[in-house]
């Protein structure tokens, strides 16, 4: 009986980004040999495309931080033929920062 080596939905780059808070575009490649789906539920990224088959450059867009805290969120690749098989990207953003305000006499 032959045997099939099935390669998982994988990006090739860290499973960790940062970034700063004005946010930004991060390409990564994704290499399958099945259907595969990235998702996340976080409203402040945006994974295109978010499906294929076969071999893609997807990009994940982060929008620009609004608050004074950093923020971590996840995006999550998956073979669709078996959800076993996944990827976590996890996303960490830096926090807004307020220019100091001078107090001047005048």
């Amino acid at each position: 009986m032959p045997t099939t080596t099935r390669r998982s939905a994988s990006p090739s780059t860290p499973t960790n980004i940062e970034i700063g808070a004005e946010g930004g575009t991060h390409n990564i490649k994704i290499t399958a040999d099945d259907s595969w789906i990235a998702q996340t539920n976080d409203p402040w990224i945006t994974v295109s495309p978010a499906n294929g088959r076969g071999t893609a450059v997807c990009q994940i867009i982060i929008d620009s931080a609004l608050l004074n805290e950093p923020r971590q969120g996840l995006v999550r690749i998956q073979n669709q033929n078996n959800w076993e098989e996944r990827r976590d990207i996890n996303i960490t953003q830096e926090a807004m920062t307020t220019p100091s305000r001078s107090t001047t006499n005048r």
